[in-house]
């Protein structure tokens, strides 16, 4: 799994910036069915199907703990999107159909790191633009 340091990314979900990310990892293993299309302005998309699995890990005070807590609880679908940096291969990844499996506050922190609360997911799709 690759992890990515939430300095050098954005995370949305459902249209909306999660707060204070720490870190979000997912699965790029080469086994996933992929296709490339390009779309008429040159945007190369890679379209990918099959079963994606990632984590997310979010500072304990995160304004965005209650939205994440509610999609968890309900079992709710949504996009989650990543956006990259320049340094990175791609602008941006799409993650359609995500469902969180796990979602609560972490019991591993040190004393002198901030609490979190982490989660993984699963979805059944993703959009890379580069």
């Amino acid at each position: 799994m690759v992890q990515f340091d939430a300095q050098e990314i954005a995370v949305i979900i459902d249209g909306e910036r999660v707060a204070l990310v720490d870190s979000i990892g997912y699965d790029q293993s080469k086994d996933h069915e992929l296709e490339r299309s390009l779309d008429p302005d040159g945007t190369v998309r890679i379209i990918g199907t099959g079963e994606y699995s990632g984590s997310i890990a979010i500072k304990a005070v995160s304004e965005s703990i209650p939205t994440l807590e509610d999609l968890f609880q309900n079992n709710t679908e949504f996009t989650l999107s990543v956006s990259y940096t320049e340094s990175e291969p791609r602008d941006k990844s799409d993650f359609i159909r995500v469902a969180l499996n796990e979602w609560g506050p972490a019991d591993d922190y040190e004393e002198s790191s901030m609490p979190m609360y982490e989660g993984s997911w699963d979805a059944t799709r993703v959009e890379h633009v580069n």
